[in-house]
């Protein structure tokens, strides 16, 4: 899919986002990644970010379908490593398990009963994030292309 300069973030979110978490809600093991590539300066966190309250408002209309709960947990990988951004930016490692699947040990996995609850975790995620200067702007994320924040993992509840 291509879209032009007057494509709104509300327009892209529905074209692109919604459709994968409605496909992940009826394929079981399905799984989606939304990755923003671009130009220093071209508005990609500003983007992303302007996903996180329309995901959060949609996971948990699916959740409360597949009476599944929702977690969230957010890092970031800056310098090769991982880190928690649910708990202040603390290390964690990264491993991989007997099955190939990649795993974030000591990760925060914090459960949300709401959408404004996702909302106020990702606002914590974002405050923790590694920040620095480039020559395009004196405050930039270093690590906005480099942050995972995850949601919905699709247990039944008991």
């Amino acid at each position: 899919m291509t879209f032009g300069e007057n494509c709104d973030n509300e327009e892209l979110y529905q074209a692109t986002v919604r459709p994968l978490l409605r496909k992940m809600a009826t394929q079981i093991g399905t799984s989606a990644t939304v990755f923003a590539y671009g130009q220093t300066g071209s508005g990609k966190t500003h983007t992303i970010s302007s996903f996180y309250v329309a995901v959060s408002h949609d996971i948990f209309e699916i959740a409360a379908a597949l009476n599944a709960r929702v977690s969230v947990r957010f890092f970031e990988v800056y310098g090769g490593k991982a880190f928690d951004l649910l708990a202040g930016g603390t290390h964690c490692l990264v491993q991989e398990s007997a099955k190939g699947e990649v795993c974030i040990v000591g990760l925060t996995d914090c459960n949300a009963s709401s959408p404004e609850t996702v909302e106020g975790l990702i606002d914590v995620g974002l405050q923790s994030r590694k920040t620095g200067s480039t020559s395009a702007n004196a405050q930039s994320s270093r690590s906005s292309s480099h942050s995972l924040c995850t949601e919905a993992c699709p247990q039944a509840s008991p």
